[in-house]
């Protein structure tokens, strides 16, 4: 699932950055990675609660972009690139 897919690459994202952490010693930019992370996981977390709910079409729009991020990790799937999504009729 797109979600899964997500924050499975938002924990890579978090331990990809402590490492360099530990080399180059740079906490402000250690802060700017974990913050971005737990801010596209909150949305992660929205879109699962709103997905099914009118207007969820729009969250599933906002969670293609996100995982767009990470379209060249190989579990990424072809069919969640943005260009793929219907968009919806906004009044």
């Amino acid at each position: 699932m797109i979600d899964d897919f997500i924050l499975e690459r938002l924990a890579e994202d978090e331990q990809s950055a402590r490492r360099r952490y530990q080399c180059d010693y740079n906490p402000v930019d250690l802060e700017r990675v974990l913050a971005t992370c737990r801010a596209r996981r909150q949305v992660v977390h929205i879109y699962r609660i709103l997905k099914d709910r009118p207007h969820g079409d729009i969250c599933q729009l906002i969670i293609l972009v996100i995982a767009e991020l990470y379209a060249d990790h190989p579990d990424y799937q072809e069919d969640w690139r943005l260009v793929h999504a219907k968009f919806p009729h906004i009044e």
